[in-house]
């Protein structure tokens, strides 16, 4: 067993990564995220990041998360933005490489 993120989980911190365990170059881990329209108005989409960013904040929230090994991160839908379009970016050049296709 071990974890698949770049770093040991706080919930779990005598779980190696896969990275100590023999393979440098591996990271991937899930993630979540709240997507709104492309067109959604600014201020509904600041609206919506300061509420979620109260809700990430609650102390029994982080620690129920935690425990089931999720780490909360929470970031401006800015920050968000260039996050997606990152992993789109990096699973998108493996997914050409390989030649993935769809059925």
């Amino acid at each position: 067993l071990a974890v698949t993120g770049a770093q040991r989980s706080p919930g779990l911190p005598d779980l190696p990564t896969i990275r100590e365990s023999g393979f440098p170059d591996y990271e991937t881990y899930e993630w979540y995220g709240l997507f709104a329209p492309a067109k959604a108005p600014k201020e509904i989409v600041a609206r919506l990041g300061q509420e979620v960013a109260k809700i990430l904040k609650d102390p029994e929230l982080r620690e129920r998360m935690l425990v089931q090994g999720a780490e909360l991160v929470g970031n401006s839908p800015e920050e968000f933005g260039r996050f997606v379009r990152a992993e789109m970016d990096k699973w998108g050049a493996l997914a050409r490489r390989i030649n993935l296709r769809v059925d």
